[in-house]
C-alpha cells in the first residue's frame, strides 16, 4: 500500500524589508527639518538643489541621520499654510496657498565645543563691558568724594560764621559815656560869657535911646 505523502504547508507571507541605505549615500546630505503640526518634525534631504524647503519629490525622514522614512500621511508645517504629503517616505504632492514655501527650517542646535566657544566669547565681552562700568563708576567716586570733601569745608565756615554771629548777638551793649550834670567845659562856659556881655550891651543901648 502506498503511503500518502502529506502536501506541503504554504509558507506565511513575509513583510518586504526595505533595502539599506548605503552609508555614503546620506555623507554629504543637506538636511532641512521642519515642525508639524500634531507630529514629529519632517526631515528632508535637499541635496538636490541645496535650496531648503520641502518639493515634491523629495524623500522625507524621521530623523536627521535620515535612516527612518517620514510616516505616510498629510502634514502641514507648523506655523505656515503649507502642506504635504508623504507616500512611500516620499514627498508625493504640497499644498501653498500664500506662495510662501514651507519657511525656513528650524535651526539645528549648537555642538557642546561651539556652545562651549559661544558662552565663552559672551563671558569674555560680559567682563570687558563690567570693567569699563567700573572704571566709570571709580571716576564717579572720586570726584563725589572731592565734592563731598569741599562742601563739608563750606558747611563748617558756615557754622563758624552762625557761631561768631550768635556770640556777637549775645554780647551786651555798652551805654555811650555821657559827661555828668555839673560838667561844663571851657568851650560852653566861654560861649556863656559873650552871650551875657551882648545881652548887656543891648540893655545899654536901649535905655541910652530912652
Amino acid at each position: 500500500m502506498l503511503g500518502i505523502i502529506p502536501a506541503a504547508q504554504a509558507a506565511p507571507p513575509v513583510a518586504p524589508v526595505a533595502a539599506p541605505i548605503p552609508p555614503s549615500a546620506n555623507d554629504d546630505a543637506v538636511v532641512s527639518s521642519y515642525p508639524v503640526d500634531g507630529g514629529q518634525p519632517v526631515f528632508v534631504n535637499n541635496s538636490d538643489d541645496g535650496i531648503a524647503g520641502i518639493d515634491k519629490g523629495d524623500a522625507a525622514w524621521l530623523d536627521e541621520a535620515l535612516t527612518q522614512p517620514y510616516p505616510d500621511g498629510s502634514y502641514k508645517v507648523t506655523g505656515t499654510n503649507f502642506g504635504f504629503t508623504v507616500s512611500s517616505g516620499s514627498v508625493s504632492d504640497i499644498a501653498d496657498p500664500d506662495q510662501k514655501g514651507a519657511g525656513a527650517g528650524v535651526a539645528d542646535e549648537p555642538e557642546p565645543a561651539a556652545m562651549n566657544s559661544n558662552f565663552n566669547e559672551e563671558f569674555a565681552a560680559f567682563k570687558t563691558d563690567f570693567s569699563e562700568v567700573k572704571q566709570q563708576f571709580e571716576v564717579h567716586k572720586l570726584a563725589f568724594a572731592e565734592a563731598k570733601a569741599t562742601i563739608d569745608k563750606q558747611q563748617a565756615a558756615i557754622t563758624q560764621l552762625v557761631g561768631l554771629v550768635e556770640q556777637l548777638a549775645k554780647t551786651p551793649v555798652a551805654e555811650p559815656l555821657s559827661p555828668p550834670q555839673n560838667f561844663k567845659s571851657d568851650k560852653i562856659e566861654r560861649r556863656e560869657e559873650k552871650i551875657e556881655r551882648i545881652s548887656v550891651s543891648l540893655k545899654d543901648l536901649r535905655s541910652a535911646k530912652n
